[in-house]
């Protein structure tokens, strides 16, 4: 946090303040925010250690590999598939009966 508010006084970036905080309305949208492009890595992780950024990558990928088989089997009609911890099963299409008809 040292290293931060250090790097942030250096760049000549000042912090908000209490009072400068205190006037935004709670809930209002940023003026700019960040979008990611189709070259962007996804998903952002953000922590400075790689090895902890690899690793959550790792896992996150593994988990969406899982979930792409088991959506795959899912919607070939396999309903009992178990689905990665943390995820839904998507949704099938209703089908319902045509309406009869009185005569």
């Amino acid at each position: 946090r040292k290293e931060v508010i250090a790097q942030r006084k250096a760049s000549k970036q000042g912090f908000l303040g209490r009072e400068r905080l205190l006037q935004r309305r709670r809930g209002s949208l940023p003026r700019n925010t960040k979008k990611s492009s189709i070259n962007d890595r996804r998903p952002r992780v953000l922590s400075v250690c790689n090895i902890r950024r690899a690793r959550c990558k790792e896992w996150y990928f593994g988990v969406y590999g899982e979930f792409k088989e088991a959506s795959k089997e899912y919607r070939s009609g396999n309903l009992r598939v178990q689905f990665p911890h943390g995820t839904y099963p998507p949704h099938l299409p209703v089908c319902k009966p045509p309406p009869e008809e009185n005569l």
